[in-house]
């Protein structure tokens, strides 16, 4: 199978999408070698898989970063596991999911600031479909190479954490 990646703007890629499985990861990520055909064989061996986590695993792109490499890692930077098994999504940096679970359960939030693959994780977990976690399905994952990338992470991440409060009180 040959698979072609093709850089897009955000949420474009699922209206260009014309298969019936769909693999998302992110445009920094470097997908193993194996990766869709792990991915695909994943997906498709769980009944009513509704998404596959893959692992991501992070790497330092400089000697300079290593430091930083070592402190994300001690963060726990993509916990997939622990995404699935506690919060019921997976990071979208390695994420396998049929067409016809987007197609029921919808698209990603545009509006949201953060947090878009948890909360389209969760409806997919809401709808009934399994989820998986898949040790053998990875992607590599560029550590934040400066304090400014960390930062404009927790501030994203605090964002997110406002919107998901405020939905709560005020709906």
């Amino acid at each position: 199978m040959k698979a072609v990646l093709v850089p897009m703007l955000p949420g474009q890629g699922l209206s260009l999408a014309k298969g019936e499985i769909i693999g998302f990861t992110d445009a920094d990520c470097i997908p193993a070698s194996d990766w869709i055909e792990r991915g695909v064989a994943n997906l498709q061996r769980v009944p009513n898989c509704g998404l596959i986590a893959g692992k991501i695993e992070l790497f330092s792109l400089t000697r300079l970063g290593q430091q930083r490499w070592n402190f994300m890692r001690a963060l726990k930077a993509f916990p997939q596991k622990e995404y699935i098994e506690k919060y019921n999504y997976g990071a979208t940096a390695n994420v396998w999911t049929f067409r016809s679970v987007i197609d029921n359960v919808g698209v990603f939030d545009a509006t949201l600031k953060s947090g878009g693959d948890r909360e389209w994780g969760q409806r997919v977990f809401a709808a009934g479909y399994s989820q998986v976690y898949a040790d053998d399905v990875g992607v590599a994952h560029p550590a934040r190479h400066s304090l400014g990338e960390l930062y404009k992470k927790v501030v994203s991440k605090c964002g997110w954490i406002y919107d998901e409060e405020a939905k709560r009180l005020f709906t």
